[in-house]
C-alpha cells in the first residue's frame, strides 16, 4: 500500500511511520465520519501527547477523502504532534490492502511489526496501545456473535 503525507510533499519512509520497534497504532478515519468527529480523534491526540515518551507512534490514515478536507478536519481539531503521521492512501487500495470495512478502524502492531488488535468502530486508544506497550497481548472481545471457524459447530438450539 503506497502511502502518501497530507501536508508533505513525498511518501513517509516505514522508519517514519514507526517502523523499527516501536508500538505503531494505526487508525483509518475521515472528516465526514461521525464517530471521528464526535471524539475518537481528540482521544488519539491524547494518546499521542501522553505515551510519546513510552515510543507509541500513531498513523492517521484519511480514507475516501480529500486532502482539503483533511487538512481543514486537522485544523479545526488539532494535530499529535510529531509522533502522529497523518497520511492518505491513494485510490481504493487500502480497504482491498487492509482489509478494513470503514471508519473509524484502528490496528495495534507490536515491536515485532505483529498486528495485536483490531478494533472496528470507535475506540480508546490508551487500553490496547498500553497493553501492547507493557509485553500484553489484548484479549479478544466482541459485542456481536462471530462466526466460528470452519467446522465449528453453530450452536444453534440443541
Amino acid at each position: 500500500m503506497t502511502l502518501l503525507d497530507i501536508e508533505k510533499d513525498g511518501t513517509p519512509s516505514h522508519s517514519e511511520l514507526g517502523g523499527g520497534g516501536r508500538v505503531v497504532a494505526v487508525n483509518f478515519w475521515a472528516s465526514w465520519c461521525l464517530a471521528c468527529r464526535e471524539g475518537e480523534h481528540s482521544a488519539s491526540v491524547s494518546v499521542a501527547e501522553q505515551d510519546r515518551d513510552a515510543g507509541v507512534m500513531l498513523v492517521g490514515i484519511d480514507y475516501q477523502d480529500g486532502p482539503d478536507s483533511a487538512v481543514a478536519f486537522l485544523d479545526a481539531r488539532g494535530r499529535g504532534g510529531d509522533d502522529y503521521r497523518y497520511v492518505t492512501v491513494p485510490g481504493l487500495s487500502a480497504t482491498r490492502d487492509s482489509g478494513i470495512f470503514g471508519v473509524p478502524e484502528t490496528f495495534v502492531i507490536d515491536p515485532a511489526a505483529t498486528v495485536v488488535v483490531k478494533a472496528v468502530g470507535p475506540t480508546t486508544y490508551p487500553l490496547p496501545a498500553r497493553a501492547v506497550l507493557a509485553g500484553q497481548r489484548p484479549q479478544p472481545r466482541t459485542a456481536v456473535p462471530v462466526q466460528p471457524s470452519s467446522g465449528a459447530p453453530l450452536g444453534f438450539g440443541s
